[in-house]
């Protein structure tokens, strides 16, 4: 688990990662539907965290610039804030 800027996740994007499967089971629901459909493959709780998760013997793909980008869920509104990866070196 890795954090937006490439380094381990801190222990507060952790706990709030981990603190999203006490939503209950609309939230699993939620999540699943949303990995399906995100470009990056991160699910609503790696958003919400700013988290990546990444295989243990993963290699860097490169660099990009972070930007913000709006989601509405549900009725609410949401910036979240992630690797552009159309602007890849």
């Amino acid at each position: 688990m890795i954090g937006i800027d490439g380094r381990p996740a801190s222990l507060a994007a952790l706990s709030l990662r981990a603190g999203f499967m006490f939503l209950g089971p609309f939230n699993y629901l939620l999540d699943a539907i949303w990995l399906t459909t995100d470009p990056n493959r991160q699910a609503l709780r790696d958003k919400l965290s700013a988290t990546y998760v990444v295989h243990r013997a993963a290699t860097p793909a490169g660099t990009g610039p972070v930007t913000f980008r709006y989601f509405e869920i549900c009725g609410y509104n949401f910036l979240f804030r992630e690797i552009d990866r159309s602007q890849q070196s």
